[in-house]
């Protein structure tokens, strides 16, 4: 039998989540199981496998498609040779974590939840599901307040240990931020999807009287969001993350106005290139991050004229200098080690 002290089951090797994983794994035994080796929604640098820590992927294709059967009888073979003090369940969504939840031979069961009451429901026939599965749970690791939201809805009364993040993503420590002044280049990083609000956003700076936004990322609605644009708007299309980092210090803020948003890795990597954010008020991390930290604006996704404002008010450069100063101060090294005790502190 082969002894660990936390087992991490999670759905995809997504960069920031094996950078956590091998950050715990230099204080516990740490043994993580991928339900799949990649997502069709995610392009192939969004991928990678620990080297530090013991991992095993069940499936080598898309998670989307994965052999549920066949990947549960090889998860119940592996947790069969295992113990650990914890396991660590990425959602509720599949059923190998419902399996691992009733089978596997730990101490304790833990939720590492990204799902916020932003866009999932507590109520209906899937949140009766949900009840179900928490009360198996002895500890939960809610990303912020949102997601605490809702377990507190779904009944869940054990410890809530609030990691202030989705993982880590792993970038040097020593980034040097330029100082440039507000030029107003806007821009937005992720998919271009039907939540992410692109359309009302496009709508907006078309009617701006200066400044200009780069849409960075591809989607289901590209052709749409490329024919509603106007000339202050560019669409850059998919860009490596090794090269991200230039792209964000080539413009001076952040916006995601999205309808749903259960955390929003794009706005920690923003900040971590200096950048103020303007985000809706949807977005998972505003109540954690945005607004105690004072780092950028919020907005109300149903309304351009709120959206308008914001970008008015940050265009002033003394605001934008305000924001920018905070932003360019916040610890980073300090946010990611907290995450990783808040699991390790969860084995004494």
């Amino acid at each position: 039998m082969q002894e660990y002290d936390i087992i991490f089951l999670t759905n995809i090797p997504a960069f920031y989540k094996t950078s956590l994983y091998q950050g715990v794994g230099e204080h516990c035994r740490v043994l993580v199981i991928f339900l799949s080796a990649a997502s069709h929604c995610r392009t192939l640098d969004f991928y990678q496998q620990p080297t530090t820590i013991d991992f095993i992927t069940l499936s080598a294709g898309l998670v989307e498609s994965r052999p549920v059967l066949s990947n549960s009888v090889a998860l119940l073979k592996i947790l069969q040779k295992v113990r650990a003090q914890l396991l660590v369940l990425g959602g509720w969504d599949a059923p190998e974590y419902w399996l691992a939840s009733y089978c596997a031979k730990v101490q304790k069961r833990a939720i590492a939840l990204e799902s916020s009451c932003f866009e999932s429901k507590p109520t209906g026939f899937k949140g009766f599901l949900k009840r179900l599965f928490v009360r198996k749970l002895d500890i939960a690791f809610p990303s912020g307040k949102p997601h605490g939201a809702l377990l507190t809805q779904l009944g869940f009364q054990g410890p809530l240990c609030y990691t202030q993040g989705v993982g880590v993503f792993g970038y040097s420590n020593v980034l040097q931020k330029k100082q440039l002044p507000f030029r107003g280049r806007f821009l937005y990083v992720g998919r271009l999807a039907e939540e992410k609000n692109l359309s009302m956003l496009i709508q907006v700076f078309n009617k701006m009287p200066k400044g200009s936004l780069s849409i960075v990322g591809t989607g289901p609605l590209a052709t749409n969001l490329e024919a509603e644009a106007g000339p202050a708007v560019e669409f850059l299309g998919h860009i490596p993350n090794e090269q991200l980092g230039d792209i964000y210090q080539a413009h001076d803020v952040l916006v995601l106005p999205s309808y749903r948003e259960p955390w929003g890795l794009v706005v920690e990597e923003a900040i971590y290139h200096g950048l103020p954010v303007i985000v809706s008020a949807q977005v998972g991390c505003v109540e954690d991050w945005v607004l105690p930290y004072q780092l950028g604006l919020v907005c109300n996704p149903e309304s351009a004229e709120s959206l308008r404002d914001a970008l008015m008010k940050m265009s002033d450069a003394s605001v934008f200098e305000a924001f920018r100063g905070r932003v360019q101060a916040f610890d980073f090294t300090e946010r990611d080690k907290r995450q990783e005790r808040c699991y390790v502190e969860a084995l004494e």
